[in-house]
């Protein structure tokens, strides 16, 4: 009984005869199927893909998962120390992927499971962080850690810098009307989120707060 094969097989150039492809197949349920092929171009398929979009070299991955999650990647560091990390690597050049890239990095930050997700950009030199959604869920811009002020405590959004573009934030609008770009605070007095409940007297429906640092912390003006 086969349960599994590796094939060499003639390509589609019945005239030149000088292409091919490699499939590999497995066994489940007494049913030998391809799950993988090494194509002409390089390219390598997956699940029975046989025609693809994916350029000469590339992975084309498919399945058929209705209703649920397709993992189709997993990527893996085996290690508990802090700062241990995954990081997916991007180069649209002909530099050196060790030096000039962007890249996704999956950080453990204290060896304890608490993982943050960087963005890293290369700006013609040595590629830095640009971008950390934390492990609580926080935005942070320009900064590496989160950085608790007086009002707010850590906030889910921030934006650090140094001159007025890295440390601005700007709301624009483009249409052919007098209609204006919006800035709105809102409140519902209820505590699930999506959901209305009307407010009452008195409620406060925003806050715009300005601190300074007095040297150790941060404090209401």
């Amino acid at each position: 009984t086969n349960v599994a094969a590796m094939k060499f097989r003639a390509g589609a150039d019945t005239t030149n005869k000088d292409d091919g492809y490699i499939t590999f197949e497995t066994s489940s349920a007494n049913n030998q199927t391809e799950r993988l092929r090494l194509d002409s171009g390089g390219r390598i398929l997956t699940n029975g893909e046989t025609g693809t979009n994916a350029s000469q070299g590339g992975i084309h991955v498919k399945t058929s998962n209705g209703a649920a999650t397709t993992q189709a990647l997993v990527l893996v560091n085996a290690a508990n120390n802090a700062n241990t990390e995954v990081q997916i690597k991007m180069v649209a050049s002909a530099a050196s992927p060790d030096d000039r890239y962007n890249a996704i990095n999956c950080v453990n930050v204290a060896g304890n499971n608490r993982m943050d997700t960087t963005f890293v950009t290369c700006p013609g030199g040595t590629p830095q962080e640009r971008m950390r959604l934390d492990n609580e869920g926080r935005l942070i811009i320009g900064h590496t850690a989160s950085i608790g002020r007086h009002e707010v405590g850590d906030a889910a959004l921030q934006v650090s810098g140094t001159g007025p573009a890295d440390s601005g934030i700007v709301v624009g609008r483009w249409s052919a009307d007098n209609a204006p770009a919006n800035l709105e605070l809102s409140k519902s007095r209820n505590a699930t989120i999506g959901n209305n409940t009307a407010v009452q007297a008195d409620d406060i429906l925003g806050h715009i707060n300005f601190s300074g640092n007095d040297g150790t912390r941060y404090l209401g003006a």
